[in-house]
């Protein structure tokens, strides 16, 4: 009995003086960009009662992690309290995106001491930037056409990719298909290309339409990562004019003669700011205005305007008038086309007898109405 009582009292001390401490470490931040820094913490907490000592003996980082200078000795800590130690680290430019591991052996004292080892998880990752284009980017109302997006990476490779695109007003629809599309994986600066078939409503109006793009992957750690962008799409129709006399004079080498123009709007689409410009049409001379501005003209509608000009000496027969029609789009971009339309000339004999004709029924229908009137204000003197 004489011999248990000190051992008690012995193993009693040793408890005492047990160290009740315990360490944990976090990464800030959570995923590192390389030729970024970041900074390890280390959190030392002691719930005994006597103050201890902390000192970091070592620091292993996985290649290419590069510690920046530390003091070994990380202070103390008082009973029931805690305390941190923070070391900066960085990832050099070039370095490949995973997971790097820390390891730092903390010696805590007392009247004893004791080594503690703690591993942290560093998470490297190259920013990815997956550039979005579409081609072609103008589409056309009732038509079915392919567009293919180009999905070009120039980070690391990345994996499990989800394309999304959307219209919000709903004139854009996917044809045959949904409008989501499922991708392995896309190398770095590598490009993918994703051919979507589309239909425009008839009914849509011209203008931009926004596609929402939505884009998930995982990057080379795992990560899941998500991308969302706004790309334009051209709702255009198509221009087609029809040019031709709605009328003219009748007339003969030498004379003068005025023609009426119709040129109407058979396209799907608008032209705004429409200029006529008369252009040189041999045997007729001096036409008259050189230049005619109509404004905008809807489709399927039609504008006329009259010219003037002088027949020249040529044989019977028809001649082009020729003339250029200039206009832009809802877009500002500008075209210009060259129409034509035919002109009549007619001999001089036929003319002159044509006039006579029509001088020969002009005096008819005078005398006609001034029987009438004759015959009808006799009737009142009665």
């Amino acid at each position: 009995m004489k011999i248990l009582l000190p051992l008690f009292l012995l193993l009693l001390a040793c408890t005492a003086n047990a160290l009740t401490v315990t360490v944990q470490s976090s990464v800030t931040p959570s995923t590192i960009v390389p030729g970024n820094s970041g900074y390890l913490e280390y959190i030392i907490t002691n719930a005994g009662t006597n103050p201890v000592s902390v000192n970091l003996l070592s620091l292993q980082l996985d290649s290419p992690m590069i510690a920046d200078s530390y003091s070994k000795s990380l202070g103390s800590v008082a009973g029931s309290s805690s305390g941190s130690a923070i070391i900066k680290f960085t990832a050099p430019s070039g370095t490949a995106s995973g997971f790097y591991s820390a390891k730092a052996t903390i010696r805590v004292c007392d009247t004893s001491c004791e080594d503690y080892i703690q591993y942290s998880i560093i998470k490297v990752q190259s920013p990815s930037t997956i550039e979005i284009t579409a081609e072609p980017d103008s589409l056309k109302p009732g038509q079915n056409q392919t567009v293919t997006f180009t999905l070009r990476n120039k980070g690391e490779a990345v994996n499990s990719i989800v394309f999304t695109w959307a219209d919000a007003s709903g004139n854009i629809l996917p044809l045959g298909s949904d409008n989501r599309k499922l991708i392995t994986s896309i190398g770095s600066n590598s490009a993918y290309l994703v051919p979507i078939k589309m239909v425009v409503s008839p009914d849509a109006n011209q203008g931009i339409y926004p596609l929402s793009i939505s884009l998930s992957y995982s990057d080379q750690t795992g990560r899941e990562q998500n991308i969302s962008s706004t790309l334009g799409i051209r709702v255009a129709g198509d221009f087609k004019f029809i040019v031709s006399i709605e009328s003219q004079s009748l007339v003969a080498p030498g004379m003068p003669g005025t023609a009426e123009i119709k040129i109407a709007n058979a396209g799907t689409q608008e032209a705004q700011f429409l200029t006529i410009s008369l252009l040189e049409s041999s045997p007729l001379g001096s036409i008259k205005p050189a230049v005619i501005y109509v404004g905008n003209l809807e489709s399927d509608d039609y504008d006329t305007e009259t010219v003037s000009y002088v027949v020249g000496s040529t044989s019977p027969g028809d001649y082009p008038l020729n003339l250029e029609i200039s206009y832009k789009d809802i877009y500002g971009n500008s075209y210009s086309d060259i129409y034509s339309a035919g002109i009549t000339v007619s001999s001089s004999d036929y003319v002159a007898a044509q006039t006579r004709d029509y001088s020969f029924i002009f005096y008819i229908a005078i005398a006609v109405i001034a029987y009438l009137l004759y015959r009808k204000f006799r009737k009142k003197k009665r």
